[in-house]
């Protein structure tokens, strides 16, 4: 039995990440499921997203909220030190931001990565 060849559309169909899961650093573009799935090995860290945020001079910077297992304490250059055993220089947060809270996820369950960047973004501000 054959099968029916794809029609028009069907033939056009293509996949392509989202746009903020690609981080631009200078020439370099950083893949945030590549350094979130880094993360994840630690055996301290529950949860993570990894997001671009504006720099002045490379475009955006590399930074990643971190969830902690339920009575955990590290230090985001433990964080950072973790990362650069697994990936290039580049990819390695220059921010480590910890949350204490569940990261904001659509109904299927991905990361709402613009609210959590103004999230991090409103933190940030606060701080300065």
């Amino acid at each position: 039995m054959s099968e029916d060849p794809p029609t028009k559309e069907e033939a056009n169909l293509s996949t392509v990440a989202r746009a903020t899961d690609v981080i631009i650093r200078g020439e370099d573009q950083v893949y945030s499921a590549v350094v979130e799935g880094a993360i994840l090995e630690h055996p301290d860290v529950a949860d993570c997203a990894v997001i671009g945020l504006a720099h002045p001079i490379l475009g955006e910077e590399v930074a990643a909220v971190v969830v902690l297992r339920p009575g955990r304490v590290i230090e985001a250059e433990e964080i950072s030190r973790h990362v650069a055993t697994r990936l290039d220089a580049f990819q390695v947060p220059t921010r480590v931001i910890f949350s204490s809270r569940v990261l904001p996820r659509s109904p299927l369950g991905k990361v709402l990565k613009r609210e959590l960047r103004n999230a991090v973004l409103d933190r940030l501000s606060a701080q300065a």
